[in-house]
């Protein structure tokens, strides 16, 4: 196997950050494109295939690339490449079982959505499943290989030919269909070059199938997957509602509104895959401190930078989206939206659910994010039909939805860590923090409006 120098926390946390968010960029980037580039009907089409895509990614890869890190730290080395290749196998299987539910499921989805043209752009798109789902965790990997520069290497490269295969054939005038074989070519080239440094890593290790490792690998990642699957659905469950109650145009708006900052959740999940591998072996030697201490060591500093943010950007909101998606959105109810979503940041500090899954409680992580689901459906029905909100109800909805979860999910590692709810969270910091940005943020926006 590969041997890599060593890497403090802070450095691989940086290092996969820093690739992630370069990824997210490129993927941002392309969006704003598009959305100068295309008319609404035609750019809303498209992100509803890149809904459909990113909200059944986590059902049908049931949780597995999260398995690795949880499961390759406590491996034996002789164990390594079975498990690996075992995992890589089982998402290339999944992933063909994804092309053809896209494909055949185009015209139930074109129903759902009232929306004829993302038939055809699904029969597009379905090869992509197929070849995503095995690189899906390759960053897994290479963080518990302690090799982050690797995965980093891979994902500043991936981002650039994503980038060119969308933009350059709408730049020759081609369609969006030439545009999505395009797509599909990347992502080809990605698929084989991942697959072929599996391969390299492994080469000198013997393969030998081992069926226990593999129950007990779906034993922990399908409730995982299930979870990850719900919690995904309740973040796009927004977005369904406003297909199935509004037009392609009115998506348009929201879609952009919705959107989340490259770096809010790349930072967050780096930060978290990164230690979760740490949590694990701490809390399997009962050091249940250490781990307190690393969680409250990243929530502080996550905090430190996303809170005056979140307030900044609540301020400047219509400007950002004037910059992002042109004076078309002038006017709509993007600002808006966008204002709403940013109230979820106070959540977004950490991964609850990653210290769950540490201390191997994915039956609670499933049932929280259940529950969270319902909630969240319920509150969009309600404030849809009976409020009258329009398309802001959703994104209420989304927001409510994910503070009951995070609270659920605290008061959970309290019970489990056995600490009181006030000692296992930095509160204090928190709530001294977010008042100095807000006193920050309205002085800042009172000497501009005076200007």
């Amino acid at each position: 196997m590969q041997l890599s120098p060593p890497y403090s926390l802070p450095a691989k946390a940086f290092i996969i950050s820093f690739g992630k968010i370069i990824n997210r960029l490129a993927a941002l980037f392309a969006i704003i494109y598009l959305s100068y580039h295309l008319p609404k009907e035609d750019y809303g089409s498209y992100r509803q295939v890149w809904l459909l895509f990113n909200t059944l990614v986590p059902i049908l890869s049931l949780g597995i690339p999260i398995s690795v890190n949880y499961f390759f730290p406590l491996l034996k080395e002789k164990e390594r490449k079975s498990f690996i290749f075992q995992t890589y196998f089982s998402l290339l299987i999944l992933g063909l079982f994804f092309a053809v539910l896209f494909f055949l499921g185009s015209s139930i989805f074109s129903i759902l959505f009232n929306n004829n043209q993302i038939k055809e752009l699904m029969r597009y798109f379905c090869i992509i499943p197929f070849l995503a789902l095995p690189t899906l965790f390759y960053q897994n990997l290479f963080v518990c290989l302690n090799n982050p520069v690797l995965a980093t290497k891979i994902s500043l490269v991936s981002s650039v030919f994503y980038f060119m295969s969308i933009i350059v054939p709408l730049e020759l005038g081609y369609s969006i269909a030439v545009m999505i074989y395009s797509l599909t070519i990347f992502y080809l080239f990605q698929f084989l070059i991942i697959s072929f440094l599996y391969y390299r890593i492994f080469k000198q290790e013997i393969f030998i199938f081992n069926k226990n490792l593999l129950v007990k690998q779906f034993q922990y990642a399908i409730p995982v997957g299930i979870s990850s699957a719900i919690g995904i659905i309740v973040i796009n469950i927004d977005s369904i509602f406003i297909s199935a109650y509004f037009d392609t145009k009115s998506f348009a708006e929201y879609a952009n509104g919705a959107m989340e900052l490259p770096f809010i959740g790349i930072i967050t999940g780096s930060i978290m895959a990164v230690l979760m591998p740490e949590f694990v072996k701490r809390y399997n030697e009962d050091k249940v401190e250490d781990v307190i201490r690393l969680w409250h060591s990243s929530i502080n500093k996550v905090a430190t930078f996303f809170l005056p943010l979140m307030c900044f950007l609540f301020i400047f909101s219509q400007e950002l989206i004037i910059i992002f998606f042109s004076n078309a959105y002038k006017n709509g109810i993007s600002s808006d939206i966008f204002r709403i979503y940013l109230l979820q940041l106070p959540c977004r500090i950490t991964i609850f659910g990653i210290i769950l899954l540490s201390i191997n409680q994915t039956k609670f992580v499933l049932k929280s994010t259940a529950l969270c689901l319902l909630l969240n459906i319920l509150l969009n029905y309600i404030l849809i039909k009976e409020y009258n909100l329009g398309i802001m109800g959703p994104a209420v909805a989304t927001v409510i939805s994910l503070y009951f979860v995070s609270i659920l999910q605290l008061k959970q590692i309290s019970i489990k860590f056995n600490m009181k709810l006030s000692k296992i969270f930095p509160w204090v910091y928190l709530i001294k923090l977010i008042c100095i940005s807000i006193i920050t943020t309205v002085i800042i926006y009172l000497i501009d409006f005076e200007q």
